[in-house]
């Protein structure tokens, strides 16, 4: 079952939960239901947040392209499944309005005071907490506003919930690329549930946040999977351009249609840093498209569903050694040769893998 708590600006209580379940079914925005009407903890459900300039047509595409990642990734058998860590998600739709987010900020805490009251001492939701650096709201979803994009931005075994984040822009809802996102977003999801780590330093580690020669974060290994499977994933949907995937992946190179450069490898050389030390702060979009590319790389030489095995054994052993397991060396030696494959002259060679 789908539940909508509707975001209305005139109303202060209506408010829409669970975005999508495992029934698959979808309340239209107009049949509202207010959080004291309906228990939104249910096994396998999508409870969706939609603030009240957010359509009803953004809400269905959003929702059914959740429900088709759910339906790749979160299945039976897997860690996620047994343990009951897949659910639910809060699908925040966020528009273009500010005052609109700010009312979903509200009617958001409300829900959180109300179903989850011990994940808001640690939330933005809290009285308490003060940011004065924000201008709009708490910051909890109107800097997606401002800036746009996706995220997930909690903590399933601590929180209770997966919070997902889509806004209006970067990409767009009636962009291409907006579908591809909820696959990333959703394959995020995926990673996060495959574990029951509360201390977030250790899950920081297992999920291989904490892999590089620093004490930072680093997104190399956990975006580049998310959107490596999220390219691919979306690439075979009915209707898409049969040339998307190594369009896309080209793309990531900078390997662009009739040039024999490759600038983000030349970007990439020019930084002289390695993959897994650098920092989402730092150079990071480097790290999302060059770590797409050594999955890629990887699933060549192991085959995807090496992938997949890793994250079903990250609660068994830490980053590298699982990591050693299903790839046969280490992380570091996997990057030293995955550069001599990148670095080659011919850049047209690197597109084979994809084939």
């Amino acid at each position: 079952m789908t539940i909508l708590f509707s975001l209305l600006s005139f109303s202060c209580r209506d408010q829409a939960s669970d975005e999508n379940s495992a029934d698959g079914n979808f309340l239209d925005q107009h049949d509202t239901a207010s959080s004291t009407e309906s228990e939104p903890e249910t096994e396998g459900s999508i409870v969706v947040f939609a603030a009240s300039d957010v359509g009803d047509s953004t809400i269905e595409t959003t929702v059914e392209w959740l429900e088709k990642a759910q339906s790749l990734w979160y299945t039976e058998g897997t860690f996620g499944s047994e343990n009951d860590l897949y659910s639910p998600i809060y699908l925040i739709l966020v528009g273009d309005e500010m005052q609109a987010t700010i009312e979903l900020e509200e009617e958001y805490c409300d829900h959180l005071y109300e179903h989850h009251g011990e994940s808001v001492e640690y939330s933005r939701c809290n009285t308490n907490y003060t940011d004065p650096n924000c201008e709009h709201g708490i910051c909890l979803f109107t800097e997606y506003v401002t800036n746009g994009g996706a995220g997930i931005a909690s903590s399933r075994q601590n929180d209770g919930y997966h919070l997902m984040i889509m806004a209006a822009k970067n990409p767009g809802p009636n962009e291409e690329d907006y579908k591809k996102v909820v696959f990333h977003e959703a394959f995020h999801i995926y990673q996060l549930s495959q574990h029951n780590e509360l201390d977030y330093d250790k899950a920081e580690e297992l999920t291989g946040r904490r892999s590089g020669d620093h004490d930072e974060n680093v997104p190399w290994w956990s975006e580049g999977t998310a959107e490596y499977m999220a390219v691919y994933h979306y690439s075979q949907q009915d209707g898409v351009d049969e040339n998307y995937f190594e369009r896309e992946m080209r793309n990531k190179l900078g390997y662009f249609e009739g040039e024999s450069e490759a600038y983000v490898i030349n970007e990439y050389l020019e930084h002289d840093t390695k993959l897994y030390n650098i920092t989402f702060d730092d150079n990071g979009h480097l790290a999302y498209h060059i770590g797409s590319w050594l999955v890629a790389y990887l699933v060549h030489t192991h085959g995807q569903q090496k992938i997949l095995d890793f994250y079903q054994n990250i609660h068994l052993m830490n980053f590298e050694d699982n990591f050693t397991e299903h790839f046969d060396q280490d992380h570091r030696a996997t990057i030293d040769e995955f550069e001599d494959f990148l670095f080659q002259e011919d850049k047209a060679l690197l597109l084979e893998i994809l084939r």
